[in-house]
């Protein structure tokens, strides 16, 4: 399971919710496009990233969360969605997402990280062994300016220099949205940049949760659900991890009372319905066998 640690990239995603859902629940849509200048003049900017990346972020992730077809709004302006809020808020809009598709890619923010391959780091002795050489089956690593380093025209990513280093000193260089997919639906296009195989995608969202930068997105309801609050009887169904993000000193009781606070008439995990299901299916086997 990964580890949850509230990063520079989750206090901005959960300013990006929270001003949208005020804009929403207020009625003021029409300035919906001004989250980002706000969230910046507020200085909530990751560190080291520039004013127009965070716009970009901002923006775009507000166009997913709304639960359009990113497809169909990711060339489209903020201020182009506003006359089609009021549908977009009631799931009508031709905007919307209809394909079931969960996870999104913003191209601009996605780094292009690295290709897969080994690197020897500050780490290597220098040993006069030479483990990594005489392990490697392509003759990839050259001694260069007195120290030993990895050919990556060569390098066929075997790891076997990396086994045999007693220092640890290479190590594998992999994308994080690559390692986090079990499925093997992350790859690059030419130019480095992350693509999803849809065929194999089986939208678990482990992708967005690993990449760094924000570049991988899941849809959301948020904005239909708020609208919708208050105003007809909603039960919310959400998965007991959930409670993770809060970290220890919020506790289950905590969580499903603040969920009723903000107009769920009731709240319950969703283990409890396969609680369900074994306890029907446990009463079937018996009655049968």
């Amino acid at each position: 399971m990964r580890n949850v640690i509230t990063t520079e990239l989750t206090k901005l995603r959960r300013q990006i919710y929270i001003k949208l859902l005020q804009k929403i629940i207020s009625g003021k849509y029409n300035e919906i496009p001004k989250i980002s200048k706000e969230i910046i003049k507020e200085g909530s900017i990751p560190q080291g990233q520039d004013v127009y990346k965070t716009k970009i972020t901002i923006d775009e992730t507000i166009k997913i969360i709304l639960g359009t077809d990113y497809s169909k709004t990711k060339d489209l302006e903020l201020y182009e969605l506003i006359p089609e809020m009021e549908a977009i808020l009631k799931g009508e809009s031709p905007l919307m997402n209809k394909s079931g598709k969960v996870i999104n890619i913003i191209r601009e923010i996605c780094d292009g990280c690295p290709l897969p391959s080994y690197h020897i780091t500050d780490m290597c002795r220098n040993c006069s062994a030479k483990y990594c050489i005489n392990s490697c089956p392509r003759n990839a690593i050259p001694i260069v300016d007195g120290k030993p380093k990895i050919d990556s025209e060569k390098c066929v990513g075997c790891g076997l220099c990396a086994k045999n280093c007693p220092y640890g000193a290479i190590i594998k260089i992999q994308r994080p949205c690559v390692s986090a997919c079990a499925v093997g639906a992350t790859y690059s296009d030419e130019n480095g940049f992350v693509l999803i195989d849809d065929e194999k995608c089986v939208q678990c969202g482990e992708c967005a949760v690993a990449c760094p930068f924000g570049a991988i997105v899941e849809s959301s309801s948020i904005g239909q659900v708020a609208v919708r609050l208050g105003k007809e009887p909603m039960v919310a169904i959400f998965a007991p991890a959930s409670v993770a993000q809060f970290g220890p000193r919020v506790s289950l009781g905590q969580f499903k009372k603040a969920l009723k606070e903000v107009g769920f008439v009731d709240a319950f995990e969703v283990a409890i319905g396969a609680d369900m299901v074994a306890k029907e299916e446990a009463e079937y086997v018996e009655e049968k066998s």
